[in-house]
C-alpha cells in the first residue's frame, strides 16, 4: 500500500510566475502568484477528500489542476503519483514521484512511495535505491518491509532478512514482517525458522493465508498431515485460498484416497498368521475385527517388534500409523517391507502416494512405477494430483 497522504514541511520560498498566468486579470505579478497559491491549495484539498474516499481518477484530476496553479508544488506531485499507483499507471506515477523528490528533495513519503511505484512496474533495483533513501529520512516498518520484498526480489536475501527484521524491531506485532520473512526463511530452506515466523504472524493475526498454507506444506513435508489438513482448512475458509493450501490438501485427499483404496483391499485379503509372534498378531486381529483400532495398532507394533522381517504386522501396522496422521511411522514400516518384499506392489503404491503427499513428488513417480511393473494401476491424477484437471 501506498504512503498516507501528508503535507510536506514548510516549504522555500519561489520564484515569482511569469506574467499570463491570469490573463486578462487585473492583478499584478505578485498578487497573482499569491492567488494560484491559494487556489492549488484548495485543489489540493478537495483532491484530498477524493482520495479518503478511494475516488481515485477525480482525485488525480484536482491535483493536475493545482499543478496547473502551481508548477512547483511538490505535494500535488506526489498525491498524483499517489493515485495513479492506485490506478496502476505506474510509468505516469513515477514522472511523478521524481518530480515531487526534485522539488522536495528528502521527503520520505514521496520516495518511498516511488520506490512502491517502480517495484510494481518491476524496477526493484530503483525500487530498493528510494527506499533505502526513504528510510533515510524516516524510520518505517512498513518501508523496511518493502525493501525487503525488493531485495528477495534481486536475490540479495541476507539484506532481505535483515529488512524484515528492521521492520519487526518498529513493530513487533507486524503480522506480514513475519510472514514475509516466513516465506524467505523456506525460500533458504529453513523450515524451522520459517515455521516459527509463519506461526508468529497467524498468532497476531490469524486472517493471514499465506502464512497459513506454507505453515501446512511444512506440516505435510514433515510428515504431520493432520497438522497439515487444520491448516490447509483454516486458509480455505478466507475468500480467496491461496494456491499452496489449495495443492497441499488436493494432495492429501488424494492420499487419503489411496491409503483408504489400499487399506480395504489389504483388509479384504487378511492373511492367516505365521506361527512367530502369532499371539500379538491375532490380538491385532481380533481387536480390528471388534472394531478397537487403538489397540489393535498396538498390537500389530509389539507383534513387528518381535519379528521384524515379518510383513504382514509390519503392514498393518504402518496402515495404523498413516491413518494416525504419523507419516514417518508409516513410512518406516512400509520400506522395512519394500525390501523384505521387494515385489510387493501394494506397498510400492502406498509408499508412491505417502511421497505425493509429502511433497515427494519424484520419489512418488518412481514408486508408483515401480509399482505398475508389479501390475498395480494407480490413476495418473494420483500420480500428478497437482496438474488441472
Amino acid at each position: 500500500m501506498a504512503l498516507p497522504v501528508r503535507r510536506p514541511p514548510k516549504m522555500p520560498e519561489r520564484g515569482i510566475q511569469k506574467d499570463g498566468l491570469f490573463a486578462g486579470t487585473a492583478q499584478s505579478g505578485p498578487a497573482r502568484r499569491q492567488r494560484a497559491q491559494v487556489l492549488a491549495e484548495e485543489l489540493l484539498d478537495r483532491g484530498c477528500l477524493y482520495i479518503q474516499k478511494q475516488v481515485w481518477e477525480e482525485a488525480a484530476a484536482e491535483f493536475r489542476k493545482a499543478i496547473q496553479m502551481e508548477p512547483e508544488y511538490p505535494e500535488a506531485f506526489s498525491n498524483l503519483g499517489l493515485c495513479l499507483i492506485y490506478l496502476k499507471k505506474y510509468n505516469e506515477s513515477i514522472e511523478a514521484l521524481r518530480e515531487a523528490v526534485r522539488l522536495f528533495p528528502g521527503w520520505y513519503i514521496a520516495e518511498a512511495n516511488l520506490g512502491l511505484a517502480c517495484a510494481l512496474s518491476g524496477r526493484n533495483e530503483d525500487a530498493a535505491k528510494h527506499y533505502e533513501r526513504s528510510l533515510t529520512g524516516k524510520d518505517q516498518p512498513a518501508v523496511w518491509l518493502a525493501l525487503g520484498d525488493a531485495c528477495a526480489a534481486l536475490g540479495k536475501l541476507d539484506r532481505a532478512v535483515e529488512a524484515f527484521n528492521k521492520a519487526l524491531a518498529g513493530n513487533p506485532r507486524y503480522s506480514l514482517a513475519y510472514q514475509h520473512l516466513g516465506m524467505l526463511y523456506a525460500r533458504l530452506g529453513n523450515l524451522d525458522g520459517s515455521a516459527t515466523a509463519l506461526t508468529k504472524a497467524v498468532e497476531i493475526d490469524p486472517n493471514q493465508t499465506e502464512a497459513l498454507a506454507l505453515l501446512g506444506a511444512i506440516a505435510a513435508r514433515n510428515g504431520q498431515f493432520a497438522k497439515a489438513r487444520g491448516f490447509f482448512e483454516k486458509a480455505a475458509s478466507s475468500e480467496k485460498v491461496p494456491l499452496a493450501a489449495q495443492r497441499g490438501a488436493r494432495r492429501l485427499a488424494v492420499f487419503r484416497e489411496g491409503l483408504e483404496k489400499a487399506f480395504g483391499e489389504w483388509k479384504a485379503g487378511m492373511p492367516e498368521p505365521p506361527p512367530l509372534a502369532m499371539c500379538y498378531y491375532n490380538l491385532g486381529l481380533a481387536q480390528l475385527k471388534a472394531g478397537d483400532q487403538a489397540a489393535a495398532k498396538e498390537s500389530f507394533r509389539q507383534a513387528s517388534v518381535l519379528d521384524p522381517k515379518w510383513v504382514e504386522p509390519l503392514l498393518w501396522f504402518g496402515f495404523f500409523a498413516a491413518l494416525d496422521g504419523e507419516a514417518i511411522d508409516a513410512r518406516r514400516q512400509w520400506e522395512a517391507v519394500r525390501k523384505l518384499k521387494p515385489d510387493n506392489g501394494l506397498v510400492r503404491e502406498l509408499l508412491g502416494y505417502l511421497a505425493v503427499a509429502m511433497n515427494l513428488q519424484q520419489e512418488g513417480e518412481a514408486h508408483f512405477a515401480e509399482a505398475a511393473k508389479l501390475g498395480r494401476t494407480v490413476p495418473r491424477a494420483h500420480i500428478f494430483p497437482d496438474q488441472e484437471k
